[in-house]
């Protein structure tokens, strides 16, 4: 799993803890609970997000600033045939919910089987200052359905390996998680 910001030691633990459940979709919520105890990090596993990608990062970014400090975790299904890059919709949607908040990052991805190497996104305050830099505007790229361009010009893009050359497009209904990490305000800084 690579980010090209690897060296941030809070991204390091999502993406972690990520790839800690992500051989094994179907047991994700134990497998992360028994993750995070042995790391000494308090998680919670939150329902199943029923709505959109959009409407799913208000309600993650906002439930994630309200909550304990900690690792927080929900999973989605969404159809790949109606939707196209939902993991990387939330997260950019959501990064512009978390901006000025250093004590949150917030990781949405695939689980489960691959079809091309970019399995979603890990965002956090920055993300639209680096978007900016970039030349990017979040709104603009969402209302263009370019948020994995976007994401990637930020640097916050994830790729899970090397596809196939002959690597099928995912279709269908697919299981995505969703890891917020929130840390104690002063240890942000």
């Amino acid at each position: 799993m690579t980010s090209r910001r690897n060296g941030d030691p809070r991204r390091r633990l999502l993406l972690e803890c990520y790839v800690s459940v992500v051989a094994d979709s179907g047991r994700w919520r134990p497998l992360l609970l028994e993750d995070a105890r042995q790391r000494g990090l308090a998680a919670q596993c939150h329902e199943e997000l029923i709505e959109a990608p959009d409407r799913a990062a208000v309600r993650v970014a906002h439930r994630l600033a309200m909550a304990p400090a900690g690792l927080h975790a929900w999973c989605a299904r969404w159809d790949l045939d109606a939707l196209s890059d939902p993991a990387e919709y939330l997260a950019l949607a959501a990064a512009r919910l978390l901006t000025h908040r250093d004590e949150l990052l917030l990781l949405s991805a695939r689980l489960g089987a691959a079809g091309d190497n970019t399995v979603g996104a890990l965002v956090d305050a920055q993300t639209c200052a680096r978007l900016a830099v970039a030349g990017c505007d979040a709104d603009v790229e969402l209302r263009s359905g370019r948020q994995r361009a976007a994401l990637a010009a930020a640097g916050d893009l994830l790729h899970g390996g090397e596809a196939g050359p002959r690597a099928a497009p995912l279709r269908g209904q697919q299981l995505f998680l969703i890891l917020g990490l929130r840390q104690h305000a002063s240890a942000a800084h």
